[in-house]
This record gives structure tokens, sequence and C-alpha cells, in this order.
């Protein structure tokens, strides 16, 4: 079923360092603490899944041609509808970890017969008209329902969530910047798969930068990058430097640093 499945590979990898930390929090009743972890990491995990769910979208048709070959290009609605679907388990954070580090598990198991009942409805309601169309709407919803229900779950039980301004201003400029780019580009085709990646580039770039463009890199993000760093590198010497320009450079600046 799609709510036991598991998360997008940038929240999986997050949830790795999240869940024993969040975990410890539990441990010490630390609600306040649990909420601005989650905050951080939802926002990391989400900005890092963006540029690929974006630039997917966006460039669906070349994505499934390149891939599979031309006879394929009608299934482009169907990969648009599946990352979708797939997205809100990024863009709601590690809802499901969260659950399990504070002991409860009641809210997945009702998330995922819920799920399961939306998908086998919406499947025999859309697959005989619209075929793998259908069967992709089927899965999103089902991933939708799965995801919302524990998130719901989580807010009512503890009042953690993560659509705050400082997750929500990065994540909408990317957007918005992102649509008009694919308004532009509506039915232009590129001869070179240069152009393709430059596109794709350009949207990752947008996305890392959206945080210092709207101001709201947090001392709880450069925490959670800095944990990060110093598993991979042994130390934190990218985030220290992060962090002292982004002090000085938002001194006074109200939502950052």
């Amino acid at each position: 079923q799609p709510a036991n499945r598991r998360p997008p590979v940038p929240l999986h990898g997050i949830v790795a360092f999240y869940l024993p930390v969040a975990t410890r929090l539990a441990v010490r009743s630390a609600i306040g603490e649990a909420r601005e972890l989650y905050e951080s990491s939802t926002k990391w995990a989400f900005l890092f899944t963006l540029p690929v769910l974006l630039y997917f979208i966006i460039d669906a048709e070349f994505v499934v041609t390149f891939l599979f070959g031309t006879a394929y290009g009608e299934s482009a609605d169907v990969l648009r509808v599946l990352l979708v679907g797939i997205a809100i388990q990024s863009f709601l954070g590690p809802n499901a970890a969260t659950l399990i580090a504070f002991g409860y598990l009641r809210t997945q198991f009702v998330a995922s017969i819920l799920a399961g009942l939306v998908a086998v409805a919406l499947c025999l309601l859309l697959v005989p008209k619209y075929g793998a169309l259908g069967a992709a709407v089927g899965a999103a919803g089902a991933h939708w329902v799965s995801g919302v229900t524990i998130s719901v779950g989580l807010f009512r039980r503890y009042r953690i969530h993560p659509l705050v301004s400082s997750y929500l201003k990065p994540m909408l400029l990317v957007v918005a910047c992102s649509t008009v780019v694919g308004m532009i580009l509506q039915g232009a085709h590129f001869g070179s798969p240069l152009a393709h990646l430059l596109l794709f580039i350009g949207i990752a770039a947008l996305t890392l930068a959206a945080p210092l463009i709207t101001r709201t890199l947090s001392r709880a993000d450069l925490e959670l990058i800095g944990s990060i760093e110093r598993r991979i590198r042994g130390r934190s010497t990218i985030t220290d430097r992060m962090g002292r320009w982004v002090t000085k450079g938002f001194a006074g600046g109200g939502s950052g640093i």
C-alpha cells in the first residue's frame, strides 16, 4: 500500500538523522524542541526534493521520451500525477517517524487503511475510462490521504506541523518562478539535451538559494545541516562559514538569524 512505501530519498536520508534526535526529545517531552526540529527537517527534505519534482513536471515529455522513446510521449501526464502524489510525503515531512518517536502508532494504521480504500475506489472509478492516468490518480490520491491523515493526527496530538513562514516562503518562491518558466517554455522544443540539463541546474540553484533570498535560514537549519556535514565529513567547516555569513548579512533582519 502507498502508506507503507519508503519515503522519497531526500526525506528518507534526513529521517536517518532525525529519528534518533526526535526520540530523545520525545523521552524528555520536549515538544517545543521537537517542533523546531520537525520544521527544519521538513524544509530541507522538501527543498532537496523540489528541483527534481519541478523539473520532471515542467520537462516531463522530454524525460519520458528520452528514457523510453517517443512512443511513450503521451505518458508525461501520468508521470506528473505520480510525482505530485509522491511529493506530499516530502512536503509534510517526517510525520510517521515523529509518531514512532513518540510511541503513537494508531494513526499510521488508520492512514494505511484509508489509503488502501481510496486507491481501490479511485482505480475502480477512473481506470476503465482513463487507463494509466486513472491508475496514477488513484495512487496519488492514496498518498495524499495517507500523508494528510498522519499529519492531522500528529498536529491534533502534539501540535507539530511544518507550515510556517520559514518553510513556505522559499518553497513558494521556487514554485512561482518555476511555474513562470514552465509557462514560457510550454510547447518549446530543445534540440540539445544540454538545454534540458541547464534547466534543471537553474531550478536547483534557485532552490538552494531560496532560503537565503527569503531570509529564512534559521539556527535550527544550520544545526541540521551541520549534523549532516559532520556525519559525512567529520567536521562542519562549510556550515560554520555559512552561519557566520548569514549572521553578518542578516543582522537585524528579523526572520533570519
